[in-house]
């Protein structure tokens, strides 16, 4: 009896060379064949861009590395967050659960296996909210947890349910004046990284980014995401056609797990893990200060 796997839901632009990577890859997972993908392509927004996202459709038409495909052409430019919270709200709303990717995500040849263990391991356990595909590049000891539970909520490869995805808000205004100093040292893991800059900029209209309001969500509810201790995800859209890349975690070296060793190992108990957010604290501690220290180079020479 064949399974009946999450669809893929896969957000695309104009970058034609990173899409074909990231369906490539894909196409690598044993499961692929057996999986439907929902793909959203996002409309033009001049002239200028209008050829490369013919291209990009064109491509889109001949795919065939998966069950079912469904593509949805935007007639207009949403513009990436829009895009994705539209395209994901209406795939969960049928589908119940999905694994969402953008056009410059690769991933590891299980990573559709780890996906759909995970989505139906924790489908009733509330307190689980989001599964993610990617984790910074730290060093762990044999002894640490494969697969553990966290409050840090990455967007490089991931995974939801509808029941969870259906509280999604973006009320920016709600959500600035709401926070007091003690969760905003809470938001910002502990004040090794400042995520409420991400609201700030919001706030004043600076930028227009769609995941940081799902991670206060789930900050707010008190949720748990999913990490494997090692990435089944990886991101290689940064170039000049990026939308909000703010960081260069995506430069280190890919390091996926062998397709034929891959162990699911879980944490047992579904609590935050302080020895996996003590490695993330110090290993956030530690790039803050390299890039210090970059800058002030930069900067005199």
């Amino acid at each position: 009896m064949k399974k009946n796997y999450a669809p893929i839901i896969l957000f695309t632009y104009r970058r034609l060379n990173t899409l074909k990577k990231t369906i490539l890859n894909l196409s690598k997972n044993d499961i692929s064949k057996e999986t439907e993908i929902f793909i959203f392509s996002d409309g033009y927004k001049n002239k200028k861009d209008k050829n490369y996202v013919l291209k990009v459709r064109k491509y889109l038409k001949n795919i065939n590395s998966f069950k079912k495909k469904k593509i949805f052409y935007r007639k207009k430019n949403l513009g990436l967050s829009k895009n994705i919270i539209s395209g994901v709200t209406r795939v969960l709303k049928q589908r119940k659960m999905g694994i969402i990717l953008e056009d410059d995500i690769i991933v590891a040849p299980n990573f559709l296996r780890y996906m759909n263990t995970c989505l139906n391991k924790f489908k009733k356990e509330k307190k689980i909210w989001h599964i993610n595909g990617w984790n910074y590049n730290i060093k762990n000891k044999r002894d640490d947890n494969e697969i553990f539970y966290w409050r840090g909520m990455h967007c490089w490869g991931w995974a939801t349910w509808h029941d969870r995805w259906v509280h999604y808000e973006n009320d920016v205004k709600k959500i600035y004046s709401s926070f007091n100093k003690n969760q905003k040292y809470r938001f910002n893991y502990d004040g090794t990284y400042d995520f409420w800059r991400q609201i700030e900029r919001n706030y004043i209209k600076k930028i227009n980014t769609w995941a940081i309001f799902w991670y206060v969500k789930i900050f707010m509810k008190k949720g748990l995401c999913v990490s494997p201790k090692k990435s089944l995800s990886y991101n290689i859209g940064n170039d000049r056609y990026a939308t909000n890349m703010s960081n260069n975690y995506n430069n280190y070296k890919i390091d996926f797990y062998p397709k034929n060793k891959f162990d699911l190992q879980f944490q047992k108990k579904v609590i935050e893990n302080k020895k996996q957010f003590s490695h993330i604290k110090k290993f956030l501690k530690k790039e803050k200060i390299l890039n210090k220290l970059k800058n002030f180079i930069s900067y005199k020479f």
